[in-house]
């Protein structure tokens, strides 16, 4: 879509919607203008700006969107679906700069996610920022004139890529500007040729005092011209940024006269901490150039491999706790071969991407800088890792409290240590019936260098299986249908995610220690008949006993016509199975009782009692002659 259809559109923005606060854009909906909903997105990216109020976010579907945009001092969010790579803004042929932050935006106007390309205005570039103070995430700026301007404007630009932009300044250029930059990569851009040219990767100028931390600079340049070809990949003018954490490789500032491959300084004052200077080269001071002017702060820092030598120029540089190649006087300041693991990367070229300039062990890098430079809440090095590490094997050098930081913008972390394995048995417990369950306990694993432990945990006991195999205090149910008692075990398997691993195992014993519940009572009924009922159950198996009448003499006395019958009624509870010669007895004392014992599975017995008590008659109904089976069929 050309511009002046962009033009014409704008003047047909509906106005709908006013309560929606996410408008959608797709250009697969061109050439239809589109009401920005998200079944009928707008066509072009400025449509969504206009319809939007403070606050609302502007959603674009991937796509090469061919205009320019401007947020128009709008505190609103443009953010892209799918990100940088499928989602381009391209401002090609349209001689301006393709985004625009140009009326007081500030931080709550935010640019999230985009390529920014064909940005070919006069020094305005792929994204010009304007007294504004705008967010920017996540976007990729290459071929332009200028990745991003910043003229009296602070962005703060987060995790973005300056690939292959061009001009003064390449990859970005801060006038008056103090923009915040952290995580981002400068690779490739390029000052082309000509005279007073300068600062391929960044060009703070006039009071630009930038923070660029975390970033990587490869391979950006100041060259083709004859003279005054600075700052390969940074040029400071009058300015006093903060650099820290950042690594420089392969980059140049070539030329007769060209100086500071990675930085050169003019009347500038930059602090430079933790950062590492490799493979750069100038036909002066290939690392760092100072003018006679500057004196920067150059802390912690590695600087080795750099043509042209590593810190030159007639400028006055407070350099500490470095390593310089050809040496430096300063306090704690080395010059020995920093032992980068792969400086060239593995295309052994420096300048690309997959240059190595991380500390081997062994390095007189490690727990040599000085802990008082690093800037108070930077808890992590380039790579993420913790800042303060020390290595056991090399002698402190450095200044502080132990541990002592590294010199460069890697921290070398430890070997890693494996972490110990705890299951927390043996597991002894009772049996619960046809199955049984268990919460066995991995809590007490621990690995020593805190990294978050993954558990996985395994049994062969029988049917055994975990609620939750993956969490540290699953609950394991063991079959237990097949017999009282049951001895099996658990495994363990801890592994901390970086190669450690540890493994433990231990028993599970599963009893029947608890005795059955055993019932038993006595009741009369009809004449001189008792009747009796017992029964017995277990939690878990299967329960045999048996139920005796004991007298206080033996045999039983008879007397003559008091003939006392009991009936006894068997209770088949949890297979319960008595044992008994009559189901029919002849009682004549009053001292009698009843004892029904249960035994389990496992042997556990219990044992009911109950007194047979019986009373004389007076009706002097003997009921002697009396006595068979089939006299108690009723009960």
């Amino acid at each position: 879509m050309s511009l002046r259809n962009c033009a014409i559109l704008i003047y047909f923005v509906p106005l709908i919607a006013q309560g929606q606060t996410t408008w959608y854009v797709d250009d697969d909906d061109c050439p239809g203008q589109g009401s920005g909903s998200a079944v009928d997105p707008f066509c072009a990216i400025q449509l969504g700006i206009i319809a939007a109020s403070d606050g609302d976010t502007v959603l674009v579907a991937p796509g090469t969107y061919f205009e320019t945009i401007g947020f128009g001092g709008k505190a609103m969010t443009l953010r892209s679906s799918d990100g940088p790579s499928v989602t381009i803004i391209d401002g090609a042929d349209l001689n301006d700069g393709v985004v625009k932050c140009i009326s007081g935006e500030g931080p709550m106007t935010m640019l999230d996610g985009f390529t920014v390309t064909g940005g070919h205005g006069p020094d305005r570039g792929g994204m010009w920022n304007l007294n504004s103070d705008p967010t920017v995430s996540n976007c990729t700026f290459t071929q332009n004139q200028h990745g991003m301007r910043n003229d009296g404007s602070d962005p703060t630009v987060t995790s973005c890529r300056f690939i292959d932009n061009r001009g003064d300044g390449a990859g970005m250029r801060n006038i008056g500007s103090s923009p915040r930059v952290l995580d981002c990569v400068f690779v490739g851009n390029f000052v082309p040729e000509g005279i007073n040219r300068f600062g391929g990767g960044m060009a703070n100028l006039s009071g630009s005092n930038a923070q660029v931390i975390d970033c990587l600079f490869f391979g950006n340049s100041a060259s083709g011209g004859s003279l005054n070809n600075d700052g390969g990949a940074m040029y400071n003018f009058e300015s006093s940024p903060t650099i820290f954490n950042c690594v420089f490789s392969g980059n140049s500032a070539t030329g007769s006269s060209g100086e500071g491959g990675a930085i050169f300084n003019r009347t500038s004052n930059p602090v430079i901490t933790n950062c590492t200077l490799g493979a750069n080269s100038a036909a002066t001071g290939g690392g760092i150039y100072n003018d006679a002017a500057s004196r920067p702060v150059v802390t912690n820092c590695v600087l080795w491999g750099n043509g042209g030598g590593s810190l030159s120029g007639n400028g006055n540089p407070i350099t500490t706790y470095c390593d310089v190649e050809g040496g430096f006087s300063g306090t704690g300041n080395i010059d020995a071969d920093p032992l980068f693991v792969d400086p060239d990367g593995d295309d052994n070229t420096a300048g690309t991407e997959d240059d190595n300039l991380r500390l081997l062990a062994g390095s007189p890098g490690i727990d040599a800088a000085d802990n008082t430079a690093v800037p108070i809440g930077a808890a992590a090095d380039l790579d993420g890792n913790a800042r303060l590490v020390d290595d056991p094997g090399i002698p402190d050098t450095g200044n502080g409290t132990p541990p002592i930081v590294d010199m460069g913008a890697y921290e070398l972390p430890p070997s890693n240590v494996h972490p110990t394995c705890d299951s927390n048995g043996p597991y002894v417990v009772e049996c619960e019936g046809d199955w049984t369950s268990i919460l066995v306990d991995g809590t007490g694993s621990s690995d020593p260098d805190g990294d978050e432990l993954a558990y996985w945990w395994e049994t062969d006991c029988p049917g055994g299986w975990f609620d939750d195999p993956a969490s540290a205090m699953p609950v394991l149910s063991v079959d237990t249908s097949e017999g009282c008692d049951v001895a099996c075990g658990v495994t363990l398997v801890v592994d901390d995610g970086n190669g450690g691993t540890a493994e433990c195992s231990t028993a599970v014993t599963i009893s029947d220690t608890e005795p059955p519940v055993v019932f038993c009572s006595v009741r009369p009924v009809q004449g001189h008949r008792l009747m009796i009922e017992y029964s017995a159950e277990d939690a878990c198996g299967d329960v045999t006993g048996s139920a005796v009448i004991e007298t206080s003499c033996c045999p039983l006395p008879v007397v003559d016509g008091q003939v006392v019958r009991v009936k006894c009624t068997e209770h088949d509870v949890c297979k319960l199975s008595m044992d008994f010669e009559h189901d029919t007895f002849r009682i004549t004392t009053n001292e009698a009782a009843l004892v029904v014992t249960a035994t389990d599975e496992c042997g556990n017995e219990a044992t009911c009692v109950v007194d047979l008590c019986v009373s004389e008659d007076d009706d002097g109904d003997s009921d002697s002659d009396d006595h068979s089976d089939s006299d108690d069929e009723e009960d």
